[in-house]
């Protein structure tokens, strides 16, 4: 695995190199002739600072350019090629042949269903420590994904449920379960993420008094809680992508392939398919965390 090299400046002043999963501190020169601060005080401050999570959300310089490979599983292929294939290969001829862009709520609910699913594409590859501003750009990303999900939601219960003329009954059905997922999806990850910044204010706070894990068991307990927050936020995000937004797109196939009479078991068999490689597919992604810690 490719080196991860970044470089940052703690409060207390020392350089912080993050190599990897280990990080270590580099005595500045006011560490070097500030002989009058105790000497534990200088080595809890110089341990904290090792012990420091090296996944933390930050800005990273990095010296990997390509670190988004990583995130290129079999899982995230098979995700984007569906992805990839319902939005600009099955949907396009159906928006024209339709006009649907002369339909405001249905081509609304459309664009936001496009937003979404192209901001899970990309903050399943591009997450926080595989860009220079990762945190920033995978944030920003995020932020549109949940407006324009709840967006899309709102808009494509209404054009399958509450108007004149609706869509075939199973349709229906299986885009409201994809919807309802998403929702849940959404409203948890997000819950989960600002959990983890919560917590990572407070490990900053335990750290800058100079506690360790081995003289504190609070501060143990608070990064596994953090862990906990960030592995949630992951499988929510996942669903999101795997069974949220693949839901609509794997029901088009299995009604292209099936019969109509089979309409009902292809929709249930999508959703059961996608909802058991959702979880390996965050576990991809957990498993890098806990390479970190």
């Amino acid at each position: 695995m490719t080196s991860i090299v970044s470089l940052t400046t703690a409060r207390s002043s020392p350089l912080l190199f993050k190599t990897s999963s280990t990080a270590f501190c580099a005595p500045t020169s006011l560490e070097v002739s500030s002989s009058v601060l105790s000497s534990s005080r200088t080595i809890s401050s110089e341990i904290g600072c090792r012990n420091f999570h090296s996944n933390e959300m930050s800005i990273v310089a990095s010296t990997a350019p390509h670190l988004y490979l990583k995130n290129v599983t079999f899982f995230w292929v098979g995700a984007t090629a569906l992805c990839i294939w319902f939005l600009f290969v099955h949907a396009p001829p159906f928006i024209v042949k339709r006009k649907i862009f002369k339909d405001v709520p249905l081509a609304a609910h459309l664009g936001g269903a496009y937003a979404i699913y192209l901001a899970c594409l990309f903050n399943s590859l591009f997450t926080p420590s595989t860009l220079k501003y990762g945190k920033e750009v995978h944030t920003a990303i995020g932020r549109i994904g949940m407006v324009s999900g709840l967006v899309s939601f709102a808009l494509g219960f209404y054009c399958a449920w509450m108007r004149p003329v609706t869509p075939p009954l199973s349709f229906s059905i299986g885009i409201t379960v994809g919807g309802v997922a998403q929702i849940v999806s959404q409203l948890v990850g997000w819950k989960a993420i600002r959990n983890y910044q919560r917590l990572s204010l407070e490990e900053r706070e335990w750290l800058s008094q100079g506690f360790t894990e081995q003289n504190s068991d609070k501060l143990a307990e608070l990064r596994d809680e953090k862990r906990k927050s960030l592995s949630t936020h992951i499988y929510n995000m996942i669903a999101l992508y795997t069974i949220a937004c693949g839901a609509p797109a794997l029901i088009r196939i299995a009604g292209m392939v099936l019969p109509e009479e089979m309409s009902v078991p292809g929709l249930v068999g999508s959703v059961i398919f996608l909802n058991l490689i959702a979880k390996p597919f965050g576990d991809s992604y957990v498993r890098n965390i806990k390479k970190t810690d």
